[in-house]
């Protein structure tokens, strides 16, 4: 109860008009598990009891007749949550599209843009409660009966504002834990949160000035002065992202909680698999899990693979920001990833330089970085003009 009240203090404290939505996220993500499970447990207790009389195609059909019932509780848990994210973070990028299309035609014609407040950490909470409901429906974890809990678990204030991403099945067993502050966390998470402090206000912010002098104006800068800031970003968004996850993996292990390792010098990745193995990767592994694999994973040969690759990918860019830049910057990520596959699987002679493969592979994520970082498509043609 404390950890809930503290959570929901400090949410209301960033913006008390943020609270309707992450209530109404938490809400219609409790009732819809909740359902999916009750649906089950008339399945079972029917089937149990009339076990002599039905045959095995019999059960079988009914098993199927209810499954989607509990399907559609799904995707009515995906539209209610999907929606809500969508609405709030990408009607005025759709809205702006419009107005291009529209200008491009000679139409006068113009939609006024939206004033939302996009709530603060409403991608992370978002993805969260989608994680809970489907490893609930795939009979993963046990619902959640106390609304306390859950509650608890979407709001952790340590992690809420910007990761990491912690799947349920790893957090809702921890508050079944009595929690007392012990020495050994105390200085272990203040460590590692002063380590994030660092990483964030020293090293990311600092940079952070020179990188965007140049991408203000990138065609007032040498193509030295571009290619330091193109380096420069790359360090830059490793400080700022790893250092918010140390922040908060380190404020919840002060309080006993462990909320996993989401970056692990991911700069010294060979290959783009690699890569995102070892960046964010919370996020990483929830695409993986909830988008890749049941796409088909790479599991129905290259074709599919390939496609549920792009899928993947461009679903991350999108999440990523309400932008064209990042919507490049997701197909950017598939082509290289469906390059480094076509280049494994082919009888090209493939030595070990790892070290070369390195630098390889960290120098195309900096020109991937470009797509990410640019405001928009002029300024990220003028730094690669640069």
């Amino acid at each position: 109860m404390l950890l809930l009240l503290a959570s929901y203090v400090f949410y209301f404290l960033a913006g008390a008009s943020y609270l309707p939505y992450i209530f109404v996220t938490t809400v219609s993500t409790y009732l819809i598990a909740r359902k999916i499970t009750s649906l089950q447990t008339v399945v079972d207790a029917y089937i149990k009891e009339h076990k002599k009389e039905l045959s095995r195609e019999e059960r079988k059909e009914y098993k199927a007749k209810e499954k989607k019932k509990q399907w559609r509780l799904l995707l009515l848990c995906l539209f209610i949550n999907i929606g809500i994210l969508a609405v709030l973070k990408y009607t005025n990028f759709a809205i702006s599209n419009v107005n291009t299309v529209l200008t491009t035609f000679g139409s006068s014609a113009r939609l006024d843009f939206v004033d939302f407040v996009l709530p603060m950490g409403i991608s992370f909470y978002t993805f969260q409660a989608l994680s809970y409901v489907f490893d609930v429906y795939r009979g993963i974890i046990e619902v959640e009966t106390d609304i306390l809990k859950l509650t608890a678990y979407l709001s952790f204030f340590p992690q809420i504002t910007s990761g990491p991403i912690v799947k349920a099945r790893d957090f809702l067993p921890q508050l079944n834990v009595l929690h007392r502050l012990k020495k050994e966390n105390v200085y272990s998470g203040l460590q590692l949160f002063l380590l994030g402090l660092t990483k964030k206000v020293v090293f990311a912010d600092r940079i952070g000035v020179a990188v965007d002098a140049v991408y203000s104006a990138p065609a007032a800068y040498s193509s030295i002065s571009v290619a330091f800031a193109v380096l420069g970003y790359a360090l830059q968004i490793y400080c700022d992202f790893s250092g918010y996850s140390d922040m908060a993996i380190g404020l919840a292990r002060i309080w006993g909680f462990d909320l996993g390792v989401n970056f692990n010098m991911p700069y010294l990745a060979k290959n783009p698999s690699d890569f995102w193995s070892r960046w964010h990767i919370s996020l990483s592994s929830w695409f993986k899990e909830y988008v890749y694999i049941p796409l088909g994973g790479s599991r129905n040969g290259n074709f599919k693979t390939y496609r549920n690759l792009f899928i993947t990918m461009l679903l991350s860019g999108i999440w990523h920001g309400a932008s064209w830049t990042f919507v490049i910057w997701g197909v950017f990520h598939a082509l290289y990833s469906v390059v480094h596959k076509l280049w494994k699987s082919s009888n090209a002679p493939k030595k070990n330089l790892s070290f070369v493969s390195t630098i390889a592979n960290f120098l195309i994520i900096c020109i991937s970085w470009i797509v990410f970082r640019a405001n928009d498509m002029t300024t990220m043609r003028d730094i690669f003009r640069g």
